[in-house]
């Protein structure tokens, strides 16, 4: 079998894997221990299960008279590009369980948690303050550094913020020369210490940043270097780019358009941020999402969105009291001829404004409704509007950023609410044309960022639609249905497949924790070589077969198992067995033992459990369905029967004995 080999893509599947190539890659390495690279693939999605994520933006670049490049980055640290290196904030056990650490680990594979838990086997637990090397898995990068910041209680006391000072500091300055032992030009750091470890932000930034300076005036030189300063968050990002003007000055560039990885230009630094260069509209089906700076007011579509408060009058609201200015008086006459209950909408026309109606909403305060309740009828709100459009056959409608003022929601929840419950409005309208813009106060910069965000998530997201099979349909086996547009039902078929690999490989840290293993290192696979009475006893058992490898399995924690099952059956003896199973499985199989969901036979004639068979040939009957495969997995095993009975379809558990202890059950059931 090839070490390594290049696989030429076609342009449409260098498209569908700019949706989805971590995923394929996570599977690749978690079912076949194979190690893929893709070349010239853009991933617009970092893998299975992950959250929405903002697009690059720079927010502050400068080059300091030395030379060394500092710059202020929003964006996902699991899909950055452009650095050698990337900083993890790690714990002293190297346990990635939470925060960016799991974020990480996730994105990068298996293989970093592997990694680490090798390190600390070899090495023991790291001090706060200490950051090492390591390999990134499937990160793009060519190293990952795992830093240890301090960790504070919720509520530190001074004198524990000065010692975490001094700690960050030493760790940033470990960060650096790692950096420089391992000759990597350029980092991605993010605010150690902030988000879990209970490190206030503020000072987080202040001292990443002044550290950077003291190493630049002090001990750096000259050789190219570059720090990036890369968060998700905007708070974190804000305030980096506050330390970084106050420490190095402000003569920095400010924010480029999303997207672009190369060099930041240089510029003066300004307080100004960019809306970004993408799109500001989206079409799904016949409907299409345009978002506006404008005024509500002057809209010239079909249908206008008001919102006003439970008392009816147009005059309390900022939205409100403009609609009342140009539509006049007698919108106001119109409304009051009807009552509504909070969450209904009110309908009247136009009146001087330049649409024929206008739909006012009357919302509730949060503060009145849990979270939860509060965001349903929100959404509802907005689906109602819709319906009532299409019903109508309007087409277009305008809406303002509902409840982000009086009413207590919060900016960001208003335009995912908003542009979700349109989404989902537009994948289910297959008929008439709509437009629907969300128009946003010119001044109002924060909500047309959080909208603009929105709006860019949904662009990225893949529309598929899914259901459960019943259980009769795969023999027993659920399923899953995926429709839509072939790319993207190819993309998100790997999304599912590398959900499922993160599934399995979350089933078998448990059993290994159940069996009271902290790591796998207690499994191996050895070579069993061409020469040795093994191996030719294998080729006499598997005669007719062309044999390319054979290796022995040990797992001293599975084998511990193996004989309290014996003490248990009061067994003395074992049967050598045969099982055939995907290659998928073979490593998990080692790990945690077999398990009825690696290998179910393609007939189930004797009940539900794990099968065996006690010839090569009788296995390679039983799993007839895996003949498709270019290679061929058998495994050779002892095999505990006990005390055994036929066995019949539809069996859980082993039926009971004919003793007169009706709790007695056969150890196991047979075909004989």
């Amino acid at each position: 079998m090839a070490k390594s080999v290049m696989i030429p893509l076609e342009e449409e599947i260098v498209s569908i894997l700019g949706q989805c190539g971590s995923a394929l890659t996570y599977a690749l390495q978690s079912k076949f221990g194979c190690t893929a690279v893709l070349h010239g693939v853009d991933a617009a999605s970092a893998g299975a299960g992950q959250s929405k994520k903002p697009l690059p933006e720079v927010r502050f670049s400068t080059q300091l008279s030395k030379g060394l490049r500092v710059s202020v980055w929003r964006d996902d640290l699991t899909t950055h590009r452009g650095v050698d290196a990337v900083v993890n904030a790690a714990n002293v056990h190297l346990s990635h369980g939470g925060g960016l650490a799991k974020a990480l680990s996730d994105a990068g594979g298996p293989d970093i948690q592997r990694e680490s838990d090798r390190y600390i086997k070899d090495n023991g637990k790291l001090l706060t303050g200490d950051a090492i090397i390591a390999a990134p898995g499937f990160l793009p990068y060519k190293k990952i550094i795992h830093a240890v910041g301090p960790r504070l209680s919720f509520n530190p006391t001074k004198s524990a913020v000065d010692d975490g000072t001094k700690q960050l500091q030493k760790v940033v300055e470990n960060i650096l020369q790692v950096m420089k032992k391992q000759n990597l030009k350029s980092v991605a750091i993010p605010a150690i210490s902030s988000g879990l470890f209970n490190f206030p932000l503020p000072l987080c930034a202040d001292v990443i940043v002044k550290t950077l300076k003291q190493y630049h005036d002090h001990h750096y030189s000259g050789a190219p270097l570059e720090v990036r300063l890369v968060n998700h968050d905007d708070l974190s990002v804000r305030e980096m780019e506050r330390a970084c003007c106050q420490i190095l000055g402000s003569s920095g560039s400010h924010s480029q358009p999303a997207g672009a990885q190369g060099q930041p230009p240089k510029a003066s630094y300004s307080k100004v941020v960019s809306q970004g260069s993408t799109s500001t509209s989206m079409k799904i089906n016949n409907v299409t999402l345009i978002l506006k700076k404008g005024y509500i007011e002057r809209q010239e579509t079909d249908a206008i969105v008001n919102t006003i408060s439970s008392d009816l009058d147009l005059s309390s609201g900022e939205i409100s009291r403009a609609i009342l200015e140009k539509a006049g008086k007698g919108i106001q006459e119109e409304i009051l001829k009807c009552f509504s209950n909070n969450g209904e909408v009110i309908e009247t026309t136009g009146h001087n404004l330049l649409c024929t109606s206008v739909y006012h909403t009357i919302c509730p305060y949060k503060h009145k409704h849990t979270s939860q309740a509060s965001q349903k009828n929100l959404s509802d709100i907005i689906s109602k509007c819709l319906g009532m459009a299409q019903n109508k056959q309007l087409s277009s409608i305008s809406f303002p950023a509902i409840g982000t003022g009086m009413l207590g929601f919060n900016k960001q929840e208003v335009a995912q609410i908003m542009m979700d419950t349109a989404g989902k409005f537009a994948q289910q309208n297959n008929g008439m044309n709509m437009d629907i813009y969300y128009v946003i106060y010119p001044a109002d910069t924060e909500t047309y960022r959080a909208f603009e965000d929105e709006l860019k998530s949904l662009q990225g997201a893949t529309q598929y639609s899914h259901s459960f099979n019943s259980a009769s349909d795969q023999d027993g086996c659920a399923g899953v249905n995926i429709q839509g547009d072939s790319r993207d039902v190819r993309a998100a078929v790997l999304e599912v497949e590398a959900m499922c690999c993160k599934v399995q490989e979350d089933f078998a840290k448990e059993e290994e924790s159940d069996m009271g293993l902290k790591t796998s290192t207690s499994s191996s696979r050895k070579p069993v070589g061409e020469n040795s009475s093994d191996y030719r006893e294998r080729q006499q058992n598997f005669s007719g077969f062309e044999i390319v490898r054979v290796e022995k399995v040990e797992n001293s924690a599975l084998k511990q198992v193996f004989e309290l099952k014996k003490k248990q059956l009061e067994v003395s003896t074992s049967q050598r067995m045969y099982q055939r199973l995907p290659a998928q499985y073979c490593d998990l199989l080692n790990r945690v033992g077999f398990q009825r969901e690696f290998a179910p036979p393609d007939e189930q004639k004797y009940g539900e459990g794990i099968y065996f068979s006690g010839s090569v040939d009788g296995a390679k009957r039983q799993w007839k369905g895996l003949a498709d495969e270019e290679y061929l997995y058998f495994v050779e095993a002892q095999v505990l029967t006990g005390k055994s009975t036929l066995g019949s379809p539809g069996l859980i558990v082993p039926p009971e004995t004919h003793s007169r202890d009706p709790i007695t059950l056969y150890d196991s059931v047979n075909g004989v």
